[in-house]
């Protein structure tokens, strides 16, 4: 059910490709019987937990304060991400990074950043080289300077159905550090920082703009099929179920989630599906896609 991307590197003569040691993998379900788990690790069902972003600083803050508990062994964070382009506008088609910095609204962005600053904190290894290894070329237009609407993953976004959002990738190894202040204050504090697992899920897109360009990217992801609010719910609810069957296959014993599917691409349908997401990752925990993933985790919460 995992599908395992080569990701290759090239020696110093820049000619023969090596196999490096596989960081991010594919998750992608059609349907429930695509995710094969092995019996749960409990007969405890988890509820989900839900808080309010702004008060607990995100994402990164929430897995940081549970990892410092000590009670969890692998920690697995969410990402609302672009399929046009790996870390969104951080991400050139070159391979390398730009405009690293804790001042994004864009959770993908924001989270990308602090990732790739903190490992390049720790590891020394540069953010491009990270990007490079992981998911650069992994998801986003193949073509990304054109205006066809193929991806690397095979998908088209423009037609693709709610069950094509089933799709996630998994990155192992990461680390997140703490996000102090706001506004312009906003900062990455690396002397507290987490490992973890970070999975980057697909929502769908009906924010569409005839003053765009035919080769921007919110032109050749628009799904108008999309456009009734039950297709969209239902795209965003495979979204969550790739990204917590990507999670359970993993061995995660905290997922901690951000709004998929809840910001400017969710177009007429936004302030709705924030509303509703709490009930659709409830009913996926018991199990309403065929799954119970509230078996598989010690403690699920949603970052709103």
């Amino acid at each position: 059910f995992l599908s395992l991307p080569v990701n290759l590197v090239f020696d110093c003569s820049g000619n023969l490709p090596m196999a490096d040691p596989i960081r991010t993998r594919r998750a992608q379900y059609r349907q429930a019987s695509d995710l094969q788990l092995d019996y749960p690790p409990s007969d405890r069902m988890v509820q989900l937990e839900v808080v309010e972003a702004a008060s607990q600083g995100g994402v990164s803050n929430v897995g940081l304060q549970l990892y410092e508990t000590g009670a969890y062994a692998h920690i697995g964070v969410v990402v609302s991400s672009s399929p046009a382009c790996p870390m969104g506008a951080c991400g050139l088609s070159n391979g390398t990074v730009t405009a690293l910095h804790a001042q994004h609204r864009n959770s993908e962005e924001d989270v990308g950043s602090n990732w790739l600053l903190t490992e390049e904190h720790e590891t020394e290894t540069q953010a491009n080289m990270v990007y490079q290894d992981t998911v650069f070329e992994r998801w986003g237009m193949r073509h990304v300077d054109g205006t066809t609407h193929e991806t690397i993953q095979g998908v088209d976004y423009t037609t693709a159905p709610p069950n094509a959002y089933g799709d996630a990738f998994i990155v192992a190894s990461c680390r997140l550090s703490q996000v102090t202040g706001a506004g312009l204050e906003r900062q990455f504090f690396h002397g507290r920082s987490f490992p973890c697992s970070l999975v980057f899920a697909f929502a769908p897109n009906v924010d569409f703009s005839t003053t765009r360009r035919r080769s921007s990217f919110q032109r050749r992801t628009y799904n108008p099929a999309m456009a009734t609010y039950e297709n969209y719910a239902a795209g965003v609810t495979w979204a969550y179920f790739a990204a917590l069957g990507a999670m359970a296959a993993s061995g995660c014993d905290l997922a901690v989630l951000s709004t998929i599917g809840a910001g400017p691409n969710a177009g007429p349908h936004r302030i709705r599906i924030r509303a509703d997401l709490p009930a659709i990752v409830g009913n996926l925990l018991n199990g309403s896609h065929g799954v119970p993933f509230g078996l598989y985790f010690t403690r699920v919460i949603l970052v709103l």
